[in-house]
C-alpha cells in the first residue's frame, strides 16, 4: 500500500510536470514602448546618450588659470629685500636680521636646545626670510615679529 501511494504520486507530479510546461508564455519584442512598461533596451540606449553627453561635456572643461598668490603685507623694514648668507644658531640670525631693519629682539623661555639654521645668500624679503627661520626651527622655537 505504502508503495502504491509513492508511485501515485510520482506518476501525479510527472504529470503536473508535463502540463506546466504545455503553457504558453506571451513573448514581447524587443522594441515594446507601450505606455507603463519600461522596456529595458530603450532605457539603456537613453541612459548610455546622457552619460556620452555628460562625459562629452566634462572632456571640455578647462582648468581654471591658478592666480598668482599675493605677498603676504607687512610693514616697509620687513618688506625690504636683503641678501644674507647665515649658517648657525636661530637667535644669531634673527639679531642680524634685526639689526638689519632696526628692529630689537627678545628671546624667551629657557634656551635649553639650539636651533641651528640656514639662510641662502639669494637676495629676499626680511620676512621671507623670518618665515623661513621659523620653519626650519619646527617645534622648537617660535619667530614673532
Amino acid at each position: 500500500m505504502v508503495r502504491r501511494s509513492r508511485a501515485s504520486r510520482l506518476a501525479a507530479s510527472l504529470i503536473a510536470c508535463g502540463l506546466a510546461g504545455c503553457s504558453s508564455v506571451t513573448p514581447i519584442a524587443a522594441n515594446v514602448d507601450t505606455p507603463g512598461m519600461p522596456n529595458a533596451e530603450v532605457a539603456l540606449q537613453k541612459s548610455m546618450d546622457e552619460t556620452s553627453t555628460e562625459l562629452t561635456r566634462i572632456g571640455a572643461m578647462q582648468p581654471a588659470a591658478a592666480a598668482a598668490s599675493q605677498p603676504t603685507v607687512v610693514p616697509g623694514e620687513l618688506d625690504r629685500v636683503v641678501a644674507m648668507s647665515w649658517n648657525g644658531g636661530l637667535d644669531g640670525a634673527v639679531r642680524k636680521l634685526a639689526d638689519t631693519v632696526g628692529y630689537r629682539v627678545v628671546v624667551s623661555g629657557n634656551a635649553s636646545q639650539a636651533v641651528n639654521v640656514v639662510v641662502n645668500p639669494t637676495p629676499q624679503r626680511v620676512y621671507d626670510i623670518l618665515h623661513g627661520l621659523g620653519d626650519q626651527a619646527g617645534e622648537l622655537a617660535t619667530v614673532r615679529v
